[in-house]
């Protein structure tokens, strides 16, 4: 009598240890399932403000293939790339053999991009005009170009060589701009701070910082070829000033 005792007694032992470790395996299954998840969400939101095909992302359950287009799509969040060259030739379609229909003769030209096709950008520029370029002749950069006056509080004009940043030649031959119109460029952000530089309309000139002061973004630009820096409106840029997250 004492053995069947023990006997049951050890069973049911066994299948309580089994159930409790079924729980807590369960538990630990079901956290780690949660913390994937979460991260493939938060991932997913991320792209869904920046790619339009978030989609083909959120279908995969593949932990290392999501990782991979993530840092992909990360990397084209920067919708703005440039020039390499003063001669970069811009053609109908995806191909070298495509005929072509423009030339920009600026370096650090920014471009948007609109689509892509293997090798192949397509972009926009300022003006909208709209082709195909090869991968090998851009870069990612942080260009921008002056495209609008700002009103600020100085009077006194700054008319030295070594305060300007003048426009390139694409900009200066454009239409409706005139060689005259400027505005500062400030050592600190914000409309009260001291003009330090004057940017003419047209310069193209790389965007170091972006932040937010007094309702307004504000730009941290700096010219390599005139050794300037200073602080203007991100709303006068069109560029890599365009991509806030």
């Amino acid at each position: 009598m004492k053995s069947l005792i023990s006997y049951y007694f050890f069973i049911v032992l066994y299948f309580s240890c089994f159930f409790q470790n079924s729980i807590l395996f369960a538990k630990i299954w079901d956290n780690s399932q949660i913390i994937y998840n979460k991260s493939t969400v938060e991932n997913s939101d991320k792209i869904n403000d920046h790619d339009k095909n978030h989609e083909i992302l959120k279908q995969n359950t593949n932990k290392k293939d999501i990782l991979n287009k993530y840092i992909n799509i990360k990397k084209e969040n920067n919708k703005f790339i440039s020039t390499k060259s003063n001669n970069t030739n811009m053609r109908f379609g995806p191909s070298k053999d495509s005929k072509i229909i423009g030339n920009i003769c600026c370096v650090n030209y920014p471009l948007l991009i609109i689509d892509k096709s293997n090798n192949w950008y397509y972009v926009c520029d300022i003006k909208n005009n709209k082709g195909w370029i090869h991968k090998n002749l851009v870069k990612y950069s942080k260009s921008a170009i002056f495209f609008k006056l700002y009103k600020n509080h100085w009077n006194n004009r700054i008319n030295t060589k070594d305060t300007m940043i003048k426009s390139v030649k694409r900009a200066e031959n454009s239409d409706n701009i005139q060689d005259s119109d400027y505005s500062y460029i400030l050592r600190f952000a914000g409309h009260n701070s001291r003009p330090i530089a004057i940017i003419k309309i047209g310069a193209i000139i790389e965007v170091e910082q972006i932040k937010e002061y007094q309702n307004d973004k504000w730009c941290k630009i700096y010219s390599k070829k005139n050794n300037i820096k200073g602080w203007i409106p991100c709303s006068s840029l069109w560029g890599y000033s365009h991509v806030i997250s």
